[in-house]
């Protein structure tokens, strides 16, 4: 890592040119540059050269290092393969009666080698970092990337971002810089666990870290997106349970002070504060943000699962499995579920659902390794010290959640890139 890279007029070092090209992926997955640039110019992928640019050079400058069956990065990567060669093959095998098009698998192709090029080159150059003793600077990085991605969403009005990068979508939820309310709802969920990590990490920012906690709880109710509501409820629960476990010792349950001053706030917030700001603000609510919360409520009291509390999902998932059902094995094909025209309960979405898409484009088998992908960090941070393996424990939870509403999970970067941090870490430790 010492050796100069000679350019016309400066010479710049590997651990530099390392640096800057780190920084200039993360801008460009963090701040959708792709998406904006569309709005702009109309045409897709314009900054998809960069990124292929800024990844490759740090394939070169931090090249992944030797992996097996112990590292999670090598589960990536067998899914992936598996996932492409499986759902490409199933697509050919059936191409006179699939309900994929060459034009859909081909951007399926596109989605998935993207996240495997930005997966690669984010857990090179974060393992090493690591290696290296240089894991603050991760960390930093990463959470300014992240607090620039929520301020985006939770300050659009303030800022005008929505006109300004010209996102067209239903004033009520926010967008921020992914034009999505759900993927900024996602983000906020990131940057919670991201945040929280710092605050139980530091006392010299403990002020700050937990004001960003709530800011993110905030930014993710805002987006109204039911399951990044439901993830945030879910997070502060898991919380709690989490710091009573900690206090459980072999002989009993022993005091803890400290503990269960956490444990009495994540209660109290969770049900005391946050109904009664709910309640507070539910008269100013406009229609369509009060049908999301009416349908939520309805959802969690009654466990009405349908059409009108899902947003049409449950008519969807049905129509899946029965798709699921005709092809077990290999499915019909990569990005024949994701697309738009497939269900025939709402013609204009496809499955949201990661578990769902995997099983009925690649065979319920693929669907199998994607759940153990997400589940084998937790085996892992057995071996981290605390509060690094609740963090894992968090994310899992969060990607886990959130798989049940999205199938385009791989499709977006600064998840990939967030996900390629936590593999990274997990696998400093011994099996």
């Amino acid at each position: 890592m010492q050796s100069d890279v000679h350019t016309y007029a400066w010479k710049l070092s590997r651990k530099t040119l390392a640096r800057v090209s780190f920084w200039g992926l993360g801008l460009l997955i963090f701040f959708n540059i792709n998406a904006i640039l569309l709005n702009y110019t109309g045409t897709s992928a314009v900054a998809s050269p960069l990124i292929l640019l800024f990844s490759v050079v740090l394939w070169f400058l931090t090249p992944p290092p030797y992996i097996g069956w112990r590292h999670s990065f090598f589960w990536f990567v067998v899914f992936v393969v598996f996932f492409l060669v499986i759902g490409m093959v199933s697509a050919l095998w059936h191409y006179d009666r699939g309900i994929w098009t060459a034009g859909s698998m081909m951007l399926g192709v596109r989605q998935v080698g993207t996240a495997v090029i930005v997966f690669t080159a984010v857990y090179g150059y974060v393992y090493r970092s690591f290696q290296l003793g240089r894991s603050d600077e991760i960390w930093r990085a990463f959470t300014v990337l992240f607090v620039v991605t929520l301020l985006a969403g939770v300050m659009e009005d303030y800022l005008g971002l929505r006109q300004l990068l010209k996102f067209a979508y239903q004033k009520s939820r926010t967008l921020g810089f992914f034009g999505n309310p759900n993927e900024t709802g996602m983000q906020a969920n990131l940057t919670w666990i991201l945040a929280m990590y710092w605050f139980l990490r530091t006392r010299r920012w403990q002020v700050a870290a937990l004001v960003l906690v709530l800011l993110s709880t905030y930014g993710a109710v805002i987006s109204f997106s039911r399951t990044a509501i439901a993830v945030n409820a879910g997070l502060w629960m898991v919380t709690a349970v989490y710091f009573l476990m900690r206090s459980v010792r072999r002989y009993g349950l022993l005091v803890q002070p400290r503990e269960y001053a956490w444990l009495a706030f994540f209660v109290v917030f969770a049900l005391g504060i946050v109904p009664y700001v709910v309640m507070k603000v539910y008269d100013r609510l406009d229609s369509v943000q009060k049908r999301r919360v009416d349908t939520m409520r309805v959802l969690v009291e009654k466990g009405q699962f349908d059409n009108q509390t899902t947003a049409m999902r449950a008519g969807i998932f049905k129509e899946a499995l029965r798709y699921i059902a005709e092809r077990p094995l290999l499915g019909h094909g990569l990005q024949a579920l994701s697309k738009g025209g497939v269900f025939r309960t709402s013609p204009d979405h496809g499955v949201h659902n990661m578990y769902l898409k995997v099983a009925g484009e690649a065979g319920v088998g693929v669907m199998l390794l994607y759940l153990w992908l997400i589940l084998w960090p937790l085996w892992k941070a057995r071996h981290l010290a605390y509060p690094e393996s609740l963090l894992v424990v968090w994310f899992v939870f969060v990607v886990g959640v959130h798989s049940l509403s999205t199938h385009s999970l791989l499709a977006h970067k600064f998840v990939v890139g967030f996900w390629a941090l936590i593999y990274a870490l997990v696998d400093q430790v011994e099996s």
